[in-house]
């Protein structure tokens, strides 16, 4: 599925988080596992696979040490949502 944003014109379309889908099969957990192990809803935790949000940076860190990955290699812009959050 995918979402279409417009963002000043520029049409952007979210997909799917590849990297953090491919993570959690890895580990053959369910989204639900995963949700519980981070400590939020797994409805949270579908939306971002989904591509349709992107965790705070708290659940970030939580999601990099449950899988022992970095936030590039489960397909977050760190930047990004530190720029959301207003840090730097």
């Amino acid at each position: 599925m995918h979402f279409v944003n417009f963002l000043g014109g520029i049409r952007v379309i979210m997909g799917s988080n590849h990297a953090l889908v491919q993570a959690r099969k890895d580990k053959k957990w369910s989204q639900q596992e995963v949700a519980k192990r981070v400590g939020v809803d797994v409805r949270t935790y579908a939306r971002w696979e989904q591509g349709e949000a992107k965790p705070r940076l708290s659940s970030l860190r939580k999601l990099c040490n449950v899988f022992h990955m970095t936030h590039d290699q489960l397909g977050f812009d760190l930047r990004a949502i530190q720029e959301e959050e207003g840090e730097s």
